[in-house]
């Protein structure tokens, strides 16, 4: 029988270093990270005859297929090859989940202590780079450095949990040694995640909202007071007074990000259900390097500064405004996969641990506070913490409706 439990924690670990290596040696790491995966499953299928299990990854195949052949036949916003080369980027942060999910991996001592010392060794690299100023070079641009941080903190936290549900304190404290480099990064997208790391680690206990008192309603306000406070900076710069003291709409460049929402929601109004396709909108196969998409040109974006064909620096650097090609539909379906995921989540904070539980809600704040300002999704940060969500809910894949009833009634861990 092959081993797949024992090979995938090997992919894991890969998929863990490049997260500090793929940008600057060889951009394709995660694709050929996805591939390994790939061709895992593939050997499982044809040696252990084991094929239902990733019955959730042919079905995001299957709804991705659909959106394929309607972009090629029903529209004609871009070419046959960057509808294929779409198809396989926004195929690429689901390939991990379901895997893992399918895998469901459970890793031993040994294993959780070499992926733990890889987080602290990762994370003072991280440290190392920005002391000697090397970011740029290594990591073309300072945000990665914070959410390298944030994913090595992630894994530290992951596997460091005992079979009681519970964190030693040197590890809570080398865990938040890890949460404070990241804090070199100075970006505010980065403060609010680890506000919310530390809301999770030493604040939040089961059911403390569960009846909402005043002193629930004090903790929210707070939280999401401190979130707002060291995020403001970056909201005030995208949304409000871009690169002036004011409001300048001569700096075009403080508006190409507004500008690819506003341009999403008129997309959405002529194409609500399904949207304008694949390789159309906000995507890296919807610019120049792949094929410039006419859609741009038709709703006068083309001219916008970081949204044009010679220019393009911002075409791909907001996830959500890639809703855009999927319709209402689509963002039905992607809310839903989010739902489906925190209903799974919920049968760990019952039947395992909150710390658990914890990690898995952090992944999904983590992933939607850093697509608003970037495609983190289908990037290496979102296939790795995509597979650390996979990981933490596989356990439950066979979980029937009266199984699943059944662990809700339980006390929390």
């Amino acid at each position: 029988m092959l081993s797949i439990r024992k090979t995938y924690f090997w992919i894991h670990l890969y998929m863990l270093f490049i997260q500090v290596l793929s940008p600057a040696i060889f951009k394709p790491a995660d694709e050929l990270g996805v591939l390994f995966m790939l061709i895992l499953i593939g050997l499982d299928m044809a040696v252990n005859r084991d094929f239902v299990r990733y019955k959730g990854m042919f079905i995001v195949a299957g709804i991705l297929s659909l959106y394929a052949l309607y972009s090629l036949f029903f529209l004609n916003f871009n070419t046959g090859k960057a509808i294929l080369v779409d198809f396989v980027i926004e195929s690429k942060p689901f390939v991990p989940f379901f895997i893992s999910f399918a895998i469901a991996p459970r890793y031993t001592h040994k294993e959780c202590q070499i992926m733990k010392a890889s987080a602290l060794l990762l994370a003072f690299v991280l440290l190392l780079i920005f002391v000697t100023g090397l970011t740029h070079a290594i990591l073309f641009h300072v945000a990665y450095l914070g959410s390298t941080a944030f994913i090595c903190f992630l894994t530290y936290i992951f596997c460091s949990i005992r079979s009681d549900g519970t964190i030693k304190r040197r590890d809570i404290i080398l865990a938040c040694t890890i949460l404070a480099i990241g804090l070199c990064c100075t970006r505010s997208k980065y403060f609010g995640e680890a506000v919310m790391a530390l809301f999770f680690l030493f604040l939040y206990r089961p059911g403390m909202f569960k009846q909402i008192k005043m002193k629930q309603v004090v903790t929210i306000c707070l939280v999401f007071a401190a979130v707002l406070a060291v995020s403001w900076q970056k909201i005030n710069y995208y949304f409000i007074v871009g690169n002036g003291d004011s409001f300048d709409p001569e700096v075009m460049e403080s508006f190409a990000r507004p500008a690819l929402i506003g341009g999403a929601y008129i997309i959405l109004c002529d194409f609500p259900l399904l949207g304008s396709g694949l390789a159309s909108y906000a995507t890296f196969a919807s610019g120049p390097d792949v094929h410039y998409s006419s859609v741009y040109a038709i709703y006068d974006l083309d001219k916008v500064y970081g949204l044009s064909e010679q220019f393009p620096a911002f075409i791909c650097d907001m996830f959500y405004a890639s809703f855009a090609q999927f319709g209402l539909v689509g963002i039905g379906l992607f809310i839903f996969f989010f739902l489906w995921i925190y209903q799974r989540l919920r049968l760990v904070l019952h039947d395992e641990s909150h710390i658990l539980f914890s990690i898995g809600v952090l992944v999904i704040i983590y992933v939607m506070i850093e697509n608003v300002g970037s495609t983190l999704f289908s990037q290496s940060g979102g296939l790795y913490s995509m597979m650390v969500l996979g990981a933490i809910i596989g356990k439950y894949r066979h979980c029937n409706k009266e199984q699943r009833k059944l662990i809700l009634q339980q006390d929390y861990k």
